[in-house]
């Protein structure tokens, strides 16, 4: 028969460590653990507890402030206006007609003439002007003659336009330009379109011309030119066959597109009759 046994109890805690060591640190902390329970719930009780008493008991023993305001006697005096006045001035006022309204009215001032024209100071009629001798001019020139210089006599100072700067041409740059695909696309572009000029051909002419153009900053070609000749009719076909290139892709000096000097090799070969 199972008795009813206080799970708190010292019998508690010795049945359930019967036959085992007691001197193991188990026991000790279970034999003292309702001690340890009672004292904890009592110090949260008490920290509880000041919480909520410690600001009523602050305001308790605060005593009141109150702020008095003293309020002093007010007297009022009369002020008799009428003291030191001559009874004659107070009738004048009283009985003196109201101001007149003040209307908005504008002064007119007549005109007043200066200075006379004379017939000497009269400027003279447009025809007067036109068959005299005298020029007209934006600047003064000293003359000996009253009259003044004619107009053909004045010099006409032309300025030249200023010329517009060329930009600079890089000889080698860090990026060189290139064909667009590269240079084997640029073989195979040359020798599709290259048409071989019969003069040449007739005359049994082969060999190798040397072209040298700009690539623009916007990979646009110009400024072709020969600088290693062949035949007059082979020289025109390298320049017609640079000439018709596409766009390349330009070249770059410190990361910025620029216009860059270029050299291509044109070789012309007869084919060989089997």
């Amino acid at each position: 028969m199972v008795q009813d046994v206080n799970l708190t109890s010292k019998e508690w805690c010795n049945l359930i460590f019967e036959g085992k060591n007691k001197n193991y640190g188990a026991y000790d902390l279970r034999k003292t653990s309702n001690d340890r329970h009672i004292r904890a719930m009592l110090v949260v009780a008490i920290f509880v507890a000041a919480i909520i008493f410690i600001p009523l008991l602050i305001e308790t023993i605060t005593p009141e402030k109150k702020i008095e305001i003293e309020q002093g006697d007010v007297i009022l005096t009369e002020i008799d206006l009428t003291k030191d006045v001559p009874e004659d001035m107070l009738e004048e006022e009283l009985n003196a007609p109201p101001p007149p309204e003040i209307q908005a009215s504008i002064a007119f001032v007549p005109p007043v003439i200066v200075e006379q024209v004379t017939k000497e100071t009269e400027i003279p009629p447009t025809e007067k002007i036109i068959e005299s001798d005298a020029a007209i001019a934006t600047k003064t020139i000293e003359s000996d003659s009253r009259k003044g210089d004619h107009i053909d006599d004045l010099q006409t100072i032309v300025v030249p336009p200023k010329e517009p700067e060329k930009e600079h041409i890089f000889q080698a740059v860090e990026q060189q330009p290139q064909f667009p695909g590269g240079d084997a696309a640029l073989m195979r572009y040359l020798s599709s379109n290259l048409k071989y000029p019969p003069a040449a051909a007739e005359q049994g002419i082969s060999g190798r011309i040397v072209v040298q153009f700009v690539v623009s900053k916007t990979g646009a070609i110009s400024d072709v030119k020969v600088i290693q000749p062949l035949h007059p009719s082979c020289d025109r076909e390298a320049v017609r066959l640079i000439s018709s290139m596409p766009k390349w892709v330009p070249g770059k000096q410190n990361g910025i597109p620029v216009n860059v000097y270029f050299s291509v090799p044109i070789r012309f070969k007869l084919e060989e009759a089997q």
